[in-house]
């Protein structure tokens, strides 16, 4: 398990396989209740995730990156990255 932390939510990110995100988890800091539950539907690389306002940002390994709406987990964005 990764896992960061902002002032009132923890998110949990589990591993699938071999350096593969399988899901990312959002309990309430004060007493742990689960917020909500994603499994992204393009996998992320093993990496802690990141969280900037309103959004949880998971690289992919192609580069590209998944942002998840941090109140509810669903996708925001999924822009490509230019190498």
């Amino acid at each position: 398990m990764l896992l960061t932390a902002t002032e009132s939510v923890v998110y949990l990110a589990s591993i699938a396989g071999m350096n593969e995100l399988g899901s990312i988890t959002a309990l309430r800091a004060s007493d742990g209740k689960s917020l909500w539950h994603s499994t992204p539907s393009t996998h992320a690389t093993q990496v802690i995730p990141a969280v900037a306002e309103s959004l949880v940002l998971l690289p992919l390994p192609d580069g590209s990156i998944n942002a998840l709406r941090a109140e509810n987990g669903s996708l925001r964005w999924h822009p490509t990255m230019d190498n």
